[in-house]
């Protein structure tokens, strides 16, 4: 009777293993363009109202195979305080689950609209939010599918 029950767990574990490792995002999870743009519509939810922001619907997302090099360490860059192009390395978006990368474009994000690093590592601005576990309610959406605008349905509140 031990031993079934020892194997049933052993079982269980085993089933669940792939699950957790896909989800952690190293095998469940491809970066594209359609996962670029649905990261870059959360980030503009994110920031919707926030006086700073004069990008809302004018930032745009890469993922790149290689950066700069004044960038070469870096996940991702932008240009300070300027709308524009929010840059994802290939890398790591491949290593990341869908909410990571999607929490690495809010934060790039921020600083499109000239927000700096802070020390503060519950804040999304923390230099490195991912790392950090932070997870904007935005970057809940189920896949690359799931449009966060749908008529008549107020998400302001999904900050």
């Amino acid at each position: 009777m031990r031993f079934a029950s020892v194997l049933t767990v052993v079982l269980a574990c085993a089933a669940v293993a792939p699950v957790a490792r896909a989800s952690a995002g190293g095998t469940g999870f491809h970066p594209d363009r359609v996962e670029i743009d649905r990261a870059v519509q959360a980030a503009d939810e994110y920031w919707r109202n926030d006086p700073q922001n004069t990008c809302l619907g004018r930032n745009r997302g890469s993922v790149d195979a290689s950066f700069p090099e004044r960038h070469a360490e870096a996940a991702a860059y932008t240009r300070q305080g300027e709308c524009g192009t929010i840059h994802v390395l290939l890398s790591r978006a491949r290593a990341y689950a869908r909410w990571q990368l999607c929490t690495l474009v809010v934060h790039e994000y921020g600083h499109t609209i000239d927000y700096v690093h802070v020390e503060d590592p519950t804040d999304i601005m923390y230099f490195k939010p991912v790392t950090a576990g932070l997870h904007p309610k935005v970057c809940d959406y189920p896949d690359q599918h799931f449009w966060l605008r749908p008529e008549g349905v107020d998400q302001t509140s999904w900050r």
